[in-house]
């Protein structure tokens, strides 16, 4: 990946790929966390996407897209870090294989131009049935975040390790922070705050650089010109952490066990792929500690699994559990967190753990989506931005010491135990 561009706070990406018969362009514009900001920012594009001025419904929409071989459109909301992440995204049958449409990335980018800059609009706001329409989604959404209980569980337990931090922020925000939102407020947030403050990323993955991106965006750079504001991923480290321990109570069968951890681990850091592979030994694979000695031979959990989130330095391990064997499972859960930092490491979890990754990141170059993710987020840090061979090979040059040192890293931060409300569960 190069950068080729930065155009009012507009920083443009290619990814040369020849391998796939279509090509991708996500527009990324990029916010620190906030509680005044979260909703505003998650609800906008599902506005957006339902029609601007060039194409006023979801229908024209459709048909425009329809018309250039099929291309498709949506928009995606999510977090890395403490840095909100509000997508526009789109992919396209490359030019060769659509000989008789010489003009179709070009009109493809002038639509999602157009969806981003020039909203139907009433009066001084959002068009006001696409407006209540899409707050009701997006607050339907946000409701059933608690339907998928292990889910649930792992974000609720980085709530409450973060709970005075902006990472304790659903990326979607919360409902009753657009209770009292107008389509008017909203717009003029939009127009003032969100077109002209927010940084943008925009990247292109295809056979042929963008030109014809490059030449609409000159043709829209005004509508994004404005003083950016900073970004912050929010890493912290820690020294003595006092360990919190939360339990809650639903209508479930089966308890929840999440135990959170600081890394303690820099994301820009070269140590960040040693915590990888103590990660994956630990607990990411049917290798793991957490899989072979809680799941298999103790029989304590139906799933045990762990994973890191990198530009906040948060690790979880979490579980799926009989109510009644919380604290045996807590306790062989930290035994083999304490295990890797011991140093007790086979040479078989070892090896496991660096096939898993190596597969899995020769994998990404199967998907346009995995290898933008893949990039996308290594443009937040201070480093070198890394190939996928180049990230494997930092993978493979791990040792065994190098993974039981920054396990040594790691600290407790707090215990979540989603449990039954009902006593003859909980007693079974």
């Amino acid at each position: 990946m190069e950068k080729i561009a930065e155009i009012n706070g507009i920083d443009v990406y290619y990814i040369r790929s020849s391998k796939f018969k279509t090509g991708s362009i996500n527009i990324t514009f990029c916010d620190n966390l906030s509680k005044e900001r979260a909703y505003k920012n998650a609800l906008i594009p599902s506005i957006l996407a339902r029609g601007c001025k060039t194409h006023p419904t979801q229908r024209d929409i459709s048909i425009k897209l329809m018309s250039l071989y099929g291309a498709g459109f949506s928009t995606n909301v999510e977090k890395k870090g403490e840095i909100q992440l509000i997508q526009f995204v789109a992919d396209f049958v490359e030019e060769v294989y659509a000989k008789n449409y010489k003009n179709l990335v070009r009109e493809l980018v002038e639509l999602l131009f157009n969806i981003i800059c020039n909203p139907v609009v009433e009066g001084s706001g959002f068009k006001k049935e696409y407006f209540q329409q899409e707050r009701v989604n997006n607050n339907n959404i946000i409701r059933s975040l608690i339907n998928n209980k292990q889910s649930y569980a792992i974000v609720r337990c980085q709530e409450l390790m973060c709970k005075d931090e902006p990472f304790g922020i659903k990326e979607l925000g919360s409902v009753e922070d657009g209770e009292h939102l107008t389509e008017t407020e909203l717009y003029k947030y939009y127009s003032e705050f969100f077109l002209k403050k927010l940084p943008v990323k925009i990247f292109f993955c295809g056979r042929n650089k963008p030109d014809d991106l490059m030449e609409v965006l000159n043709s829209f750079k005004d509508e994004f010109a404005g003083e950016k504001i900073k970004l912050n991923l929010g890493y912290r480290e820690f020294g003595t952490i006092e360990r919190n321990d939360v339990v809650e109570k639903m209508d479930v069968t089966q308890g929840k066990l999440t135990i959170g951890f600081r890394t303690n681990v820099d994301p820009d850091s070269d140590d960040f792929y040693a915590l990888c592979v103590a990660n994956g030994i630990f607990g990411a694979g049917v290798h793991s500690k957490l899989f072979q000695n809680v799941r298999e031979k103790n029989s304590l959990a139906y799933y045990a699994a762990s994973r890191i989130e990198r530009y906040k330095g948060l690790m979880v391990a979490y579980s799926g559990i009989e109510i009644a064997n919380k604290e045996k499972a807590e306790e062989l859960i930290l035994k083999q967190l304490q295990e890797v930092k011991d140093g007790n490491v086979t040479e078989n979890e070892y090896e496991s753990t660096i096939r898993m990754f190596k597969n899995a990141f020769n994998s990404f170059k199967d998907t346009q989506f995995a290898i933008m993710d893949f990039f996308i987020g290594q443009t937040f840090l201070n480093t070198e931005i890394l190939h996928l061979d180049e990230f494997i090979e930092k993978i493979s040059n791990v040792t065994v010491e190098d993974a039981v040192r920054c396990a040594q890293k790691i600290k407790l931060d707090t215990v979540y135990f989603l449990t039954s409300n009902n006593m003859e569960v909980i007693e079974s």
